[in-house]
């Protein structure tokens, strides 16, 4: 499982109740659509190579939820270009559903800010995750789903926080060679003006 669908899993599992679902990495399509291989002429791949979604969460109520998990940088140019960073995101959700939703029953986009935020129907998926939850685990009080989506999406958010700032401070290791074999040196940081 990549970081960021790693990160939205463990988010989820750790923020609903135990023991109502069983989280998958990549599940297998759930069916297979009459342009299935038209869509894999168009993406160049074989018809069995078909990429599969992030994560399916197996809920005990006999419903799977699948998501596919996205992070985008909503200060590069192209989400400048969308107008809005609504739109940029609304894109990247339509571009996730064109590619998923015909192969899963109830499949999810989640694409996710660099800096932890999610569109309305991103976070929409973590309510639809939750509120399944509640229902698995019976009787509960109307408002608990929405706040174990709040606190999952808060988990989200900080874990994209931590992983942007840990991709931005680190330094790329350099191998020098040395009469004892190699040794790894990290670039001096250059001075003012260089």
């Amino acid at each position: 499982m990549a970081r960021a669908s790693h990160g939205v899993a463990e988010a989820i599992r750790e923020e609903a109740p135990p023991g109502l679902f069983a989280i998958s990495a990549q599940p297998a399509l759930e069916r297979i659509p009459l342009d299935h291989a038209d869509r894999c002429r168009r993406e160049r791949i074989s018809p069995d190579g078909w990429k599969r979604a992030d994560i399916a969460l197996a809920f005990i109520t006999g419903k799977t939820i699948v998501m596919d998990v996205r992070t985008t940088n909503t200060q590069c140019a192209s989400a400048s270009s969308a107008g809005s960073v609504t739109a940029y995101l609304r894109g990247q959700e339509r571009a996730k559903n064109a590619k998923y939703a015909d192969y899963y029953r109830d499949f999810r986009p989640f694409v996710i800010d660099l800096g932890g935020a999610v569109s309305e129907d991103s976070f929409g998926a973590l309510k639809h995750i939750m509120g399944e939850a509640a229902k698995a685990n019976a009787p509960r009080l109307h408002w608990e789903r929405l706040d174990w989506a709040v606190r999952a999406q808060r988990r989200i958010a900080v874990a994209m926080v931590r992983t942007t700032a840990w991709i931005a401070t680190r330094a790329p290791v350099h191998e020098a060679a040395t009469g004892h074999g190699a040794r790894h040196l990290r670039p001096a940081c250059p001075g003012p003006g260089g």
